[in-house]
């Protein structure tokens, strides 16, 4: 699976899974965390494009990004690398590559839509001792 089939999974099962939640018909707030922000501006512009979806995003109000890899990551590669060796390749872990085509794609469709969605977004910026050295938090 990769983004795009993430995205359609959730906007999916946000239409037909959820009988007893009035999805659409209330204010809509989405909170992510590191790839699931980028599947929520995915699936936001995919919504905008299909009839069958854009009485859920039109309810989206707001979008909370935490530690999401707008723009990729300088690990992903070498996680791709690791996958491999042992047969488990993710279609998902090459688009989080540092400065993917496809990871901007989905940064200048969602710019170009989201004017009137509140957007924040909180990341790292501390360095902490961690297993295996210095990280952030």
């Amino acid at each position: 699976m990769n983004i795009m089939d993430f995205a359609k999974d959730l906007l999916f099962k946000m239409k037909y899974e959820q009988q007893d939640i009035p999805i659409g018909s209330l204010p809509l707030v989405f909170v992510t965390h590191s790839m699931g922000g980028l599947v929520a501006k995915k699936a936001f512009t995919i919504g905008l494009n299909d009839k069958a979806y854009t009485n859920i995003v039109s309810q989206l109000k707001a979008v909370i990004f935490m530690s999401t890899p707008h723009r990729g990551g300088n690990g992903a590669e070498a996680l791709s690398q690791l996958l491999q060796v042992f047969g488990m390749s993710k279609d998902y872990v090459k688009e989080l590559a540092s400065n993917s085509t496809f990871l901007q794609s989905i940064n200048d469709e969602f710019t170009n839509v989201s004017q009137d969605l509140q957007l924040f977004s909180f990341y790292e910026t501390l360095k902490t001792s961690g297993v295996g050295g210095k990280s952030y938090v």
